[in-house]
C-alpha cells in the first residue's frame, strides 16, 4: 500500500468516526435545546415553555396507551415537544425519519420527537378544509403523536429490532394509529366504524390527498382486523398475511354489512 493511499484511508477513517461522534452527541444532548423537564412515572417531558397541566396531559397519555396490548410499564419515555419548526427539521432530517412529519421515534436513543407547530397546523388546515378526522393523524392532535410515536417501541420491543424494522408500513404505521386511538374511540358511543369505511371509500374526501389516505387506509385495515376479525397481533404481524388479503377481506365486510 502507497504512502498516499494510506494517508487517504487514514482521512477518510478519520472523517467517518468524527462524522459518528457527531451524530451521536446531536441526539444525546436534545435537552440542551430545552428549558423545561416535566416527570410522570415512566414519562420525561421537555419544552420550551411552561405545562402547568403537564401531570394531567402525561397521565391522559398514559391511559390512553394502556388500552394497548403491548403496554409496558417498564418502558421510559422521553419526549420532546418542539416549538421551533427550524429545530425540529434539523432533528428529523439528521435522523432521516422524512419531513415534515408531525413527529418521529429515534428508538436508538429512547427519543421521541415531537413538532408542535406542525401539528397545529395540521388542525388548522384540516378544519379550514372541514376534513378533521377525529381518531387519526388527520385530526392534528398531540396527545395521539405521542401515543402514535410510543406505540412504535411498544412494537419494537415486543417483535425485537430485526422483525419490526422489516414490518411493512401499512403493519407498522396501521397498528400504531390503531393502538393510539383504541381508548377515545371506545369512550365514544358515537363512534362507528362503519362511517369510518364508509370515509375511507369516499374519493372525493380524499382527492389530492394520497399520503393521507394511506395512513387512514393502514389504520381502517388494522382496526378491522383484530377488531371485527378478531386476529391477534402475532398473525397480523406475520409475513405470511399480505395487503393484497387484508383488501379482500375488508372489500368483502363492506359488500356484506355496510352495502346491503
Amino acid at each position: 500500500m502507497n504512502k498516499r493511499l494510506k494517508k487517504t484511508l487514514i482521512i477518510l477513517g478519520g472523517l467517518i468516526i468524527l462524522i459518528t461522534l457527531i451524530y451521536f452527541s446531536v441526539f444525546w444532548s436534545t435537552k440542551c435545546w430545552f428549558s423545561n423537564n416535566y416527570n410522570f412515572g415512566k414519562y420525561n417531558l421537555y419544552t420550551n415553555s411552561a405545562f402547568d397541566n403537564s401531570t394531567e396531559f402525561l397521565n391522559q397519555i398514559d391511559q390512553r396507551l394502556k388500552a394497548c396490548e403491548l403496554y409496558d410499564e417498564n418502558i421510559e419515555h422521553n419526549i420532546y415537544i418542539f416549538s421551533s419548526e427550524s429545530t425540529f427539521k434539523f432533528y428529523a432530517t439528521i435522523a432521516g425519519s422524512g419531513y415534515p412529519a408531525q413527529g418521529f421515534n429515534m428508538r436508538a436513543f429512547n427519543k421521541i420527537y415531537i413538532s408542535k407547530p406542525f401539528i397545529e397546523q395540521v388542525h388548522s388546515d384540516r378544519k379550514t378544509a372541514n376534513k378533521i378526522v377525529p381518531y387519526s393523524a388527520m385530526e392534528g392532535n398531540i396527545q395521539e403523536t405521542i401515543c402514535h410515536e410510543i406505540i412504535h417501541s411498544f412494537v419494537n420491543k415486543k417483535l425485537g429490532d430485526k422483525k419490526a424494522a422489516e414490518l411493512l408500513t401499512w403493519k407498522q404505521e396501521g397498528y400504531a394509529e390503531y393502538a393510539s386511538n383504541i381508548l377515545p374511540k371506545r369512550t365514544d358511543s358515537t363512534y362507528s366504524f362503519k362511517d369510518r369505511v364508509a370515509l375511507y371509500n369516499d374519493t372525493s374526501f380524499w382527492e389530492g390527498n394520497q399520503f393521507v389516505f394511506e395512513y387512514y387506509e393502514s389504520e381502517i385495515l388494522v382496526e378491522f382486523l383484530i377488531d371485527i376479525k378478531k386476529m391477534t397481533f402475532e398473525q397480523l404481524m406475520a409475513d405470511s398475511y399480505t395487503y393484497e388479503k387484508a383488501l379482500k377481506e375488508l372489500s368483502e365486510y363492506k359488500l356484506n354489512t355496510i352495502d346491503k
